[in-house]
């Protein structure tokens, strides 16, 4: 089903089909949809403090109104996507996170078949992402002066003695944010320095390889956070071979990215995407 560019609200089927539009208006109609504006963390409570906070999945209520073709389409993508375990994407504005839709209840159905019904939604994430992301070209960076990077110790190869080249970016937020960097070979023990912070690692990037390091997956068990794709799509856990380091030691492969203009430096022989990834716990109001 074609999705509108008013679309407000759309599910993306975790077992394919295309996007359904679950508020534009024509078809299907959530109005403010307040409760995926707010927000819950959970915690652990001590003698004055509290503990151990985190933002976890949870589950909301959500009022819509569908057409009779919505409905049918919502339907069958919920319950395959519940069936056969495979979440969907819930995106607004930009902002998405993985989802289920564990029940609809219906209180009405109308002429022509449009209804009324209460969608219960599990927001699998805690937390909703906005990705921006900047695509660095080869020979693309502006020459930057090197000693105002401050590298926190000596490297093995050499980054230049007077300048390197980079760019400027603008980190969105208040907070840190996550990071997936993707580096297009050819290239040797490929590095990125965003701020303060290098990320590396030593493996060689053959041409049409693509190596990844996404610090939204760190605590994945399915070793998918630091990885080389082959020009024939076999992929590689190369979490091994990074630069060593721990957080705020200038070498930590996971280091989050400060809010506010940083810069980014990088050999100029590779492109690389530098997506900066935002989060919070509900939808924004604006």
């Amino acid at each position: 089903m074609p999705v509108s560019n008013e679309c407000m609200l759309t599910y993306e089927p975790g077992t394919g089909g295309g996007p359904i539009c679950l508020d534009d208006a024509k078809s299907a109609l959530v109005g403010t949809g307040a409760s995926l504006r707010g927000f819950e963390w959970a915690y652990e409570l001590s003698a004055d403090s509290l503990t151990a906070a985190h933002r976890g999945a949870r589950e909301e209520a959500v009022s819509c109104w569908m057409t009779a073709e919505t409905a049918e389409a919502a339907q069958v993508a919920f319950e395959a996507d519940m069936e056969l375990g495979k979440p969907g994407t819930l995106s607004s504005g930009g902002w998405s996170q993985r989802a289920y839709v564990t029940k609809a209840k219906l209180s009405g159905v109308y002429r022509g078949g449009s209804c009324a019904a209460t969608l219960t939604i599990v927001l699998l994430d805690g937390v909703w992402r906005r990705e921006t992301t900047y695509q660095l070209l080869p020979d693309s960076g502006r020459e930057m002066d090197n000693e105002t990077l401050d590298y926190p110790h000596d490297y093995g190869h050499d980054y230049g003695t007077s300048s390197v080249a980079g760019v400027n970016i603008d980190v969105p937020g208040v907070t840190p944010c996550d990071l997936r960097l993707r580096v297009y070979g050819y290239a040797v023990s490929p590095y990125v320095r965003i701020g303060n912070n290098t990320y590396q690692v030593n493996v060689m990037v053959p041409e049409g390889a693509i190596l990844t390091v996404d610090t939204t997956r760190k605590g994945s068990m399915l070793g998918d956070s630091v990885t080389l794709r082959g020009r024939y799509g076999d992929v590689t856990d190369v979490f091994s071979k990074r630069t060593r380091g721990s957080v705020g030691s200038g070498s930590y492969i996971y280091e989050l990215v400060q809010p506010g203009p940083q810069n980014v430096s990088w050999p100029q022989s590779f492109g690389v995407d530098v997506t900066l990834i935002e989060r919070r716990g509900g939808l924004p109001w604006t």
